[in-house]
Order: structure tokens, then C-alpha cells, then sequence
């Protein structure tokens, strides 16, 4: 008779936010988690109602910090960046190392923007999905 592993609660979340135009840096603030629970960053979902092109002069990178650490990120520069943003399709974000996306009770997950050259992030979506631990 084998033994029965233990069963672990582990609750699913899925956090929306939605950002305006962007020119220049920005940073927003997308979850806090709870006091008790620690959280595991398991996918980021970005949906750009216009899209941006990849270019190696005016381009953004995209990170989900999980306070000062980089969890997940995208960039538009056509250079040893992800690519272009479709517009009205959802992109998969590149996830950081496991360790980057354990996220600490009272932690907060943030969007940053960092704009180079005069790209225009257009309005857009983000989806982020959690467990809580």
C-alpha cells in the first residue's frame, strides 16, 4: 500500500489590468497579495488593441515586477527582442525564473513601461495568472 501524498491548497487567480496610451515610463500597480499567502506568477497574457511594431530605434519592454524583480516580460525591438504586438491578439510573455516568480505575502505585482526613442503604446490588456500558495 502506497501512501497518499498531500494534498495542497492551491487557489487560481487570474488579475486583469488595463493601462491607457503610453509615451513615456510607466509604472503601474496590478495586484497586491494577500498578508498570509504567497503567490507563484505562472503566465502573463498582453492583448494591444493596435498593435506596435518591432523596431530597433522606437521600442518598449514590458516587465511584470514582482516588487523589484523582473517575473515576465515582452520587447518590441526588432533586435534580440520578442517582436512585434498584434493588435487584438494575446501574447504570451517570456516568464523569468521560477525564483523571480515567487511573489512574497504583501508583495506588489507591477507593470512597468519603459519607452525608448517615440514608440506609442497603445491602450491595451494584461492578464496575469496567479496561484496562491
Amino acid at each position: 500500500m502506497s501512501r497518499r501524498p498531500n494534498l495542497v491548497y492551491q487557489e487560481r487567480l487570474v488579475v486583469p489590468h488595463q493601462h491607457p496610451q503610453v509615451t513615456a515610463n510607466q509604472t503601474y500597480e496590478v495586484y497586491l497579495t494577500p498578508l498570509d499567502r504567497p503567490a507563484l506568477i505562472d503566465r502573463v497574457l498582453y492583448e494591444s488593441d493596435a498593435g506596435l511594431a518591432a523596431d530597433d530605434t522606437n521600442y518598449v519592454v514590458l516587465n511584470v515586477l514582482n516588487g523589484a524583480t523582473v517575473a515576465a516580460s515582452w520587447s518590441t525591438k526588432l533586435t534580440g527582442g520578442n517582436g512585434a504586438l498584434v493588435a487584438k491578439s494575446l501574447e504570451a510573455f517570456i516568464n523569468g525564473a521560477l525564483a523571480n516568480r515567487s511573489v512574497p505575502a504583501n508583495t506588489k505585482i507591477k507593470l512597468q513601461v519603459v519607452v525608448t526613442g517615440a514608440p506609442t503604446l497603445p491602450l491595451a490588456n494584461l492578464k496575469v495568472d496567479l496561484r496562491l500558495l
